[in-house]
């Protein structure tokens, strides 16, 4: 929702739709949302309001993003709508005009992903993702003998960032506790029960906090996990 919406004021449908396109833009080069919510009280959507653009990207800076691609979202989601790029400046902007992948460029590349998915060891991503009004769940499956493993690999992954981290000793549970602006997000990392004999499904839970952070911060560990059972990891 566009910050003219929001306050309920009159506004151009081609201006807000840009502004619109902007977060899908963002979406898929990022596989997450801007913000939480269009709502000043988030601290995400209130730095693109006040066009903190530093601080906001350095929030998604683990996203690998093009200078010209934040150019090109920053100008989209200017606050002031005669300030946002109209669909001729956009069609004009460098990022647009940026070199485009042929048909059998992009099937090769989506071919050698599914490649990797096939023999890897990491079986499944995201199997399923459940949405509750107070916590998130994102569940993955690893072919590991023992669930254990999986958890100190997370431990490690906390101590390497400096994360608050409890192991329970009675059940197989870790709790992360991660703060960012000084707001504390805790996540909850489970062992469910195994479908298999060479197979541990891992749960990562929200337990409190953003759900930015915590999605941002399963991301980071997801791809810690893989150096230790996806092929050629080190």
């Amino acid at each position: 929702m566009a910050p003219e919406v929001l306050a309920r004021k009159a506004y151009d449908t081609r201006q807000h739709d840009l502004y619109a396109a902007a977060i899908v833009l963002f979406v898929l080069a990022t596989q997450h949302p801007p913000f939480s919510a269009a709502d000043l009280e988030d601290k995400y959507f209130k730095r693109v309001y006040d066009e903190k653009w530093s601080e906001f990207w350095s929030i998604h800076s683990d996203c690998n993003l093009s200078y010209n691609f934040k150019n090109l979202v920053s100008q989209m989601l200017m606050a002031d709508p005669s300030q946002r790029l109209t669909l001729e400046q956009i069609k004009q902007h460098e990022w647009f005009k940026g070199p485009e992948l042929s048909e059998d460029e992009i099937f090769a590349r989506f071919t050698k992903r599914r490649m990797a998915m096939t023999k890897a060891h990491h079986v499944g991503k995201s199997c399923f993702e459940k949405t509750f009004p107070s916590h998130r769940i994102l569940t993955d499956f690893y072919q590991v003998d023992d669930g254990d493993k999986l958890l100190n690999i997370a431990v490690k992954f906390a101590k390497k960032n400096r994360f608050k981290c409890h192991k329970s000793r009675t059940y197989f549970r870790v709790q992360i506790y991660v703060e960012e602006f000084g707001e504390e997000t805790g996540i909850l990392i489970s062992i469910l029960r195994k479908p298999n004999s060479e197979m541990r499904a891992i749960e990562f839970k929200k337990i409190a906090g953003d759900g930015i952070t915590f999605k941002s911060t399963i991301g980071k560990l997801r791809e810690y996990l893989d150096t230790f059972f996806l092929p050629n990891s080190k």
